[in-house]
């Protein structure tokens, strides 16, 4: 750990299967000081939350956080901001533009906590050349890309107990590429007969889904459960992917579950919000690596 620094930023962003790159964001002086003013109020009422263990819940009660000890760090993105905070600059972001497929920031200064503090990243915080905004009480056009940061807390991570907390899965899961593959839990049977049971999917292939035994597709179905997902608005997508995927599961209106894992964990990870087109390409948003036609 750099003696030097007193504040450091890093950029999340997927890898190759899972996995997560962490690239360095320079801030200036300013910038340093009104970000820390930012998170010194957000961890003032994130600290405050009650820590209780975290048993499988998709979010805490309002006054709590969940926090897992001994956290595995599967995707790497721990190791990858230590490296930051020992003094690594040779990867480092030279533009905000480079910030468009970005997961989380996280952020270390040690005048606030020695906890990583994680917030979730997304385009929006993101303003770009050429938008409009209101500055007091003109409106300006913007002439390069800007950064706000997020209003809150997705978590934290205390770089010496090893403990991660969070106040939510869906948040945290958007943060860490490879989070859910760990830690979410699997779908009960009464899930999956819940779940299985929405008119969206062809009875016949249903019925047979109701009895998998993947771990996969019964941490997904969880995922997509909790998440509160809207099947009829998120069929459209399916119908989309599926098309230009070739993986021939949706038939007469119907989605007709596969008994292929593979289609299977796209059409689940559709209905999460987890897919994407980015030039041509199909992506899961936890890897850069685009999805292959079948």
């Amino acid at each position: 750990m750099s003696k030097d620094l007193d504040f450091v930023c890093g950029a999340v962003f997927s890898g190759e299967d899972g996995s997560a790159d962490v690239l360095g964001v320079p801030f200036d002086t300013t910038a340093r000081e009104d970000a820390s003013a930012k998170l010194q109020e957000q961890w003032n009422k994130f600290s405050t939350l009650n820590s209780v263990p975290y048993d499988g819940r998709y979010k805490a009660d309002d006054d709590e956080r969940l926090t897992i000890s001994n956290y595995g760090d599967m995707d790497g993105v721990v190791a990858g901001m230590r490296r930051l905070i020992g003094g690594e600059t040779s990867d480092q972001i030279s533009s905000f533009d480079e910030l468009d497929t970005c997961r989380a920031l996280l952020f270390w200064a040690p005048a606030i906590t020695d906890e990583i503090m994680i917030q979730r990243f997304s385009r929006a915080l993101l303003l770009k050349p050429g938008r409009l905004f209101h500055w007091t009480q003109n409106v300006r056009r913007v002439t390069e890309s800007y950064l706000t940061i997020s209003s809150s807390l997705a978590g934290s991570y205390s770089l010496e107990k090893n403990t991660l907390t969070f106040a939510n899965v869906n948040t945290i899961r958007r943060a860490l590429p490879k989070f859910d593959e760990t830690y979410a839990p699997g779908a009960t049977q009464a899930d999956l007969e819940r779940f299985f049971s929405n008119p969206i999917f062809e009875e016949k292939s249903s019925e047979i889904a109701k009895t998998s035994d993947s771990s996969q597709i019964g941490r997904l179905v969880w995922l997509v459960l909790n998440s509160g997902s809207d099947f009829a608005s998120s069929f459209s997508k399916v119908q989309h992917f599926d098309k230009i995927l070739n993986m021939d599961s949706v038939h007469d209106s119907k989605i007709v579950f596969p008994k292929d894992v593979a289609r299977a964990k796209i059409i689940l990870r559709v209905l999460l919000g987890d897919v994407f087109e980015s030039n041509g390409n199909v992506y899961l948003t936890n890897s850069k690596r685009p999805v292959k036609a079948f």
